[in-house]
């Protein structure tokens, strides 16, 4: 696909405008927030993990903490 002539391009009956398109920064923010939210720990497994890390077991709060971390990498915040 090259540039396009104009800010429009006809397919059919329907006319796009390229930047409509596009994701915009609040589109981003928003699907950023919708993958951290699917994929991180649930609520109830961090309030267990937090129970038993005061009650001196810590293995699990260790590894809730490593899946939100890679769950921030493999979907880092927008720009």
């Amino acid at each position: 696909l090259g540039a396009p002539d104009s800010a429009f391009k006809k397919y059919g009956e329907v006319s796009v405008t390229v930047t409509e398109l596009e994701p915009t920064s609040q589109d981003l923010v928003a699907a950023c927030r919708a993958l951290r939210h699917a994929n991180y720990p649930s609520i109830g497994d961090q309030l267990d993990a937090m129970y038993k890390a005061r009650q001196g077991d810590t293995s699990a709060i260790e590894a809730i903490d490593a899946l939100i971390t890679e769950v921030k990498t493999h979907y880092p915040k927008p720009g």
